[in-house]
């Protein structure tokens, strides 16, 4: 059964590009294109490459400016305030630039088909589910809850404003965030397929949660990673969704996979090397 899918993909950068009626590249924290990133400053030349093949998380109602906190939830949040531009479709999903869902095997192949063959391959993925989501990732002994509180620029007290704002507002999370904690597999990279009506419930208890979240956390002092705690939430936010609603929903776990930079980068310099070069033997006929 033919389905209307949309997926996002966050671009920070130039990068290998996936674009076509079901896959739409998003330049994400468009809005601080001009400050530092995670990677450093965007060139000139970035910044016109990103500008020309990506729309923006910038347009209409959005939180672009949010981008260094809340990392790609600002893809999310414009999809979610402009449902009806994407084409109001029956299944919605995100994937980063460099971490997309793996649709086939080797998925380098993906790339090279047509856009009516990936199509097919995504509805076929759908049959019967409400959810896709990255397979569980284990971790190496610590839950949840430890792995968190260990990682370089991640702090306890953030992950326990998180839960304990989360119990505030929805009190029937308790449990499931306690399960989840205690887990020793995770869901990480915030990325999914969500059918309409699924995708709507989740923004709204994500957004409400980090909303209140921003209220009760300083993060004035925070470095550039420090700073991103907002997405790192998140992550642990749609874990606990999840188990929560793994009995409410058809969920399907799927591999995820990192697409390669080299490839890409390299093409890129070689085509700039030769536009190089070839001003430079123009130059005298200038």
């Amino acid at each position: 059964m033919k389905k209307n899918i949309k997926i996002l993909i966050s671009y920070h950068k130039p990068f290998k590009l996936l674009k076509d009626s079901t896959f739409l590249p998003i330049h994400v924290g468009r809005t601080l294109c001009k400050t530092t990133t995670k990677d450093g400053k965007i060139s000139k030349r970035e910044k016109k490459w990103l500008f020309k093949k990506l729309i923006g998380d910038n347009r209409g109602e959005n939180i672009s400016g949010k981008n260094r906190s809340h990392s790609e939830l600002t893809a999310q949040y414009w999809a979610w305030k402009h449902y009806d531009r994407l084409g109001t479709p029956d299944y919605i999903g995100f994937m980063h630039y460099r971490r997309h869902f793996e649709f086939v095997k080797p998925y380098k192949k993906f790339f090279k088909l047509s856009p009516d063959a990936r199509k097919q391959i995504l509805e076929k993925s759908l049959e019967d589910v409400d959810m896709i989501v990255p397979a569980k990732c284990p971790l190496a002994g610590e839950t949840n809850y430890e792995q968190y509180i260990n990682y370089p620029d991640l702090h306890k007290k953030d992950l326990d404003t998180m839960l304990e704002v989360l119990g505030e507002l929805y009190p029937d999370y308790k449990m499931s965030a306690e399960k989840y904690m205690k887990d020793s597999m995770a869901y990480f990279c915030n990325m999914y397929i969500l059918k309409k009506d699924v995708f709507f419930e989740y923004e709204n208890l994500l957004f409400n949660v980090l909303r209140e979240c921003e209220k009760r956390m300083d993060i004035s002092k925070y470095d550039v990673n420090e700073r991103r705690v907002m997405g790192h939430l998140s992550e642990r936010l749609f874990g606990i969704y999840v188990t929560k609603n793994r009995e409410k929903y058809r969920i399907k776990e799927m591999p995820w996979t990192l697409i390669s930079e080299d490839n890409f980068m390299t093409g890129i310099l070689t085509y700039f090397n030769r536009i190089k070069n070839l001003l430079h033997k123009l130059r005298p006929l200038l």
